[in-house]
Formats: C-alpha cells, structure tokens, sequence
C-alpha cells in the first residue's frame, strides 16, 4: 500500500515494504480509543484545567501534610508552591527506575499495594500521582495504610 493510502487498502498483491520506519507499522487504528479520547478531552475541558489543578493540589497537599506527620520522608518537604499532582516517598535514588533498596519504602510499597492504592516506585521512592478522578476518600485510605505500615515499623 503506498503512502497516503487508506489504512485498511489491500493494495493489490504485488507487496512491498515502505521505506523508513513505516515498514515497522502494524494493524489499524484504534477507533474506539479515539472516541474515548474524544469524550474524556470533552469532560476535562468542561471541568477546566484550573479546577482540576486546584483538585489534585489540594489532594496532594492533604497526603504530604499527613505522611510528614507520620514521620515519612516526603520528596520536596512541606507542601507549598511548589507542589503538584504527585507525591514521592523515600530517598531519591535509592534503588533502580522502578525497585528501591529501602527495605521500609518496599514494605510501605507492599502496604498500599495489599490495601488496594495504585502507586508506583520510582528510584527508590513510593510514588503516587492523583488526577481528576481521586478524591478525599483516596487520601484517607492512603494514610490509614501508612498510619498501620508507621505502626508496625
């Protein structure tokens, strides 16, 4: 099929690769993510990247004052202007992209993941992102399983 050809066009039976990396493309659009994309772009356009901004924020400020007060060290401090969507836990560096060396952080890991809060570790660190979709009740369960990790340390 040559350039500019509709995706699905069998293009006869005469088959020849395309030049450059379009000879690695493979299967056909994905069609409902598209329209997914659509929907989901529509939604957070109606609710305005300022409110969401100001949502996760807030969120993420409530978890880092919480976590500071357990006594966990909270990449970044204290909350301020500086803060974002997401939240990292433990020493920078201290483990490969996705493992950590700290046995605690790996336990702390362990913790919110047995109690269902989708985090990731990244260089060493827990880390946790919140976007539109999170809310108080996220942050709440969060701290109960870092309240009940603090605990059994």
């Amino acid at each position: 099929v040559g350039a500019g050809a509709h995706e699905a066009a069998l293009g006869g039976l005469d088959y020849r690769l395309m030049p450059g990396a379009r000879r690695f493309d493979l299967g056909n659009c994905n069609f409902p993510a598209v329209v997914v994309a659509e929907r989901s772009l529509a939604l957070l356009e109606a609710v305005g990247t300022r409110v969401i901004e100001d949502h996760v924020v807030r969120l993420a400020t409530r978890i880092k004052q919480g976590l500071l007060a357990l006594g966990l060290p909270v990449a970044g401090g204290p909350p301020g202007p500086h803060t974002g969507s997401i939240v990292c836990v433990g020493t920078p560096g201290a483990g490969g992209h996705d493992s950590t060396d700290d046995p605690a952080i790996a336990a702390l890991s362990a913790r919110l993941a047995g109690g269902g809060v989708a985090h990731t570790i990244r260089r060493g660190m827990v880390r946790m992102a919140f976007h539109l979709y999170n809310d108080d009740t996220d942050v709440d369960r969060a701290l109960e399983l870092a309240r009940e990790h603090a605990r059994s340390a």
